[in-house]
């Protein structure tokens, strides 16, 4: 019994050894999404519609290429379909604006992407639905050259597609030429928190344009950032739910929040933080958009493009009564 009861322990201490050493292991040589960037060489361009032909940009980065794959919302400008179908690409649709044109995608709450991954290199994407309805709402998009990004698109394409479970991004974070660039996808990337983080992170401004925004953590941010001292100011949308916006709770913390009330819509998702990193994608900031519905978001942090989308801001900021 006491051989036994040696041995035993051995092979118990044996085996504690080795879970304690593969915790070590894992610990000191797993890399998560949040905790490794990748060094590539890239660029990204914006275009604000309709200032600028965003369907025209679609069109010109699909013509002649070997591999499409697109996430819509809703698509249905004729020219864009028929480079679509020259194309051969794969499309999807979510399942309410699906006429027979792509594959309708149903999900617990919207598929609400609108982006397309090209030659699995470039990426389009932004708050632009290519639909004859929106031709003229105000939107903007971004052409990111990247094939980790594209990569995750294309992965997010794959799961929808395939009707797999999400899982986490691997390559979130990417140093494209120099400049960062975080890509998440909803809900399975916490999209809410990784927003939060980076307004908790403002130290001098905040500028925002949203179409439906309801999130009052996230308003609750901007009220504290500027009560704080840093100049904090937005435009919203009034194409939405009265009962459940945040705009009350961003005029009593004295936000200046201009509400545009035009036929043509103010359809952009946008944070401008600091002058130097911006956060766009499909994302309007709801309880749905980060627990059901299907999304992207971009956070990229570059100067140069910063000051675009702040004199884009500034112009639709200055001309809302």
């Amino acid at each position: 019994m006491q051989r036994k009861d040696m041995n035993a322990n051995k092979a118990l201490t044996g085996i504690s050894l080795f879970i304690v050493l593969a915790i070590i292991y894992v610990s000191g040589n797993s890399v998560t999404g949040n905790e490794s960037i990748v060094e590539e060489s890239g660029s990204f361009t914006a275009f604000f519609c309709p200032e600028h032909n965003c369907t025209h940009e679609f069109i010109k980065a699909i013509n002649g290429a070997r591999s499409v794959k697109c996430a819509f919302y809703g698509v249905n400008i004729e020219p864009l379909t028929k480079s679509l179908k020259d194309a051969n690409a794969s499309i999807i649709i979510h399942s309410a604006n699906h006429y027979g044109f792509g594959m309708q995608v149903q999900s617990p709450g919207l598929m609400h992407h609108k982006f397309c991954v090209i030659n699995q290199t470039i990426v389009i994407t932004g708050s632009y639905n290519p639909t004859t309805s929106e031709a003229s709402n105000k939107n903007n998009i971004l052409i990111i050259e990247s094939s980790t990004i594209a990569k995750n698109y294309e992965m997010e394409f794959d799961a929808l597609m395939e009707g797999k479970e999400k899982k986490s991004t691997k390559n979130t974070k990417v140093s494209l030429s120099g400049q960062l660039v975080k890509n998440y996808f909803c809900p399975q990337d916490h999209c809410q928190e990784k927003i939060m983080r980076e307004l908790e992170a403002a130290e001098e401004s905040i500028y925002f344009m949203t179409f439906t925004f309801t999130d009052k953590e996230i308003a609750g941010i901007l009220a504290s950032k500027h009560q704080a001292g840093l100049h904090v100011k937005g435009v919203i949308e009034n194409f939405q739910r009265k009962d459940v916006w945040v705009k009350p709770l961003l005029d009593e913390a004295g936000i200046s929040t201009k509400v545009i009330s035009e036929k043509s819509l103010q359809h952009n998702k946008i944070f401008i933080i600091d002058n130097t990193t911006i956060i766009t994608g499909s994302y309007n900031p709801t309880r749905a958009a980060y627990t059901i519905n299907d999304e992207n978001i971009l956070i990229i942090t570059s100067q140069g493009l910063a000051k675009e989308y702040a004199d884009y801001f500034y112009k639709i900021y200055h001309s809302t009564t």
